[in-house]
């Protein structure tokens, strides 16, 4: 299974990813209201320390309060390199709404190891932090959310 979309919105839960069987692939859709394990989110928050060092802030507290990673799209190029965007929220407070924004596309480095870290390329430690969130979108895919508690009274 491969991926493509996953995002968790705190209201939505939306999962694409692929299937190849017999030489045929088979896209797939899932778009639920049902509120994830905390674990998702937090797994998707943590790319905020790459999203600032992307951006350029360091670790600019006033930029990073409030600052959540809502989503991420995942390609594979030609040369078989994952590629990823980041979609990000931003809590504002002198305006009605949240500042949504994506960041441009980067691509994994080479394997071999020949890419330094360039413009464009997946910052150290990305790679392990998307096979998180993957692995909590595959949770959430087998049925793992989150529980409200329900009060029960003695008879």
């Amino acid at each position: 299974m491969k991926f493509s979309k996953i995002k968790a919105t705190g209201k939505k839960v939306v999962l694409i990813w692929t299937t190849s069987e017999h030489g045929v692939e088979t896209e797939h859709h899932v778009t639920s209201d049902e509120e994830p394990k905390p674990e998702f989110p937090k797994a998707l928050d943590a790319f905020v320390p790459f999203v600032m060092e992307l951006l350029g802030l360091g670790d600019n507290s006033t930029f990073r309060n409030d600052l959540h990673v809502t989503g991420l799209s995942i390609d594979v190029g030609e040369d078989e390199r994952r590629g990823l965007v980041i979609t990000c929220r931003k809590e504002l407070a002198r305006t009605n709404g949240p500042l949504i924004f994506n960041l441009p596309h980067i691509r994994e480095p080479k394997a071999d190891g020949t890419e330094a870290p360039i413009a464009g390329i997946w910052l150290v430690g990305m790679d392990k932090a998307l096979q998180k969130v993957q692995v909590q979108a595959q949770k959430f895919l087998d049925g793992e959310r989150s529980q409200t508690t329900l009060e029960l009274q003695h008879a």
